[in-house]
């Protein structure tokens, strides 16, 4: 398990990084405290898409998952992308391709 604190420019408020024995691996991402002055449009409609909050663990529609990836950037992101997109074949990837559009976002031939 790994604990990654935000900094001040961060739009997310920290994230936890477990993986279990076999490898499997699960990411929680503290949207309510950004140190920064506000979040990005996607993860703000990556919340509505949810719903209101009904107190238990809320997970984000893949979309939402992707265009957050491509957000913020870098190699670890591009794999996360890779992995989604080779364990979801069966997703609309051209609808989430036009998502992805919609914030000004490339997938850079990912998917």
């Amino acid at each position: 398990m790994e604990l990654r604190e935000p900094d001040g420019d961060d739009p997310l408020g920290g994230t936890i990084d477990v993986e279990d024995e076999s490898g499997g691996f699960v990411q929680i991402v503290n949207f309510d405290n950004s140190p920064s002055s506000g979040f990005p449009r996607v993860i703000r409609d990556a919340l509505q898409a949810l719903g209101p909050s009904t107190g238990g663990l809320r997970v984000v529609p893949l979309p939402y998952l992707v265009a957050m990836k491509l957000y913020a950037g870098g190699e670890k992101s591009r794999r996360d992308i890779q992995a989604l997109v080779q364990n979801n074949p069966n997703e609309d990837w051209g609808a989430i391709r036009a998502l992805c559009k919609r914030y000004n976002m490339d997938s850079h031939g990912l998917f």
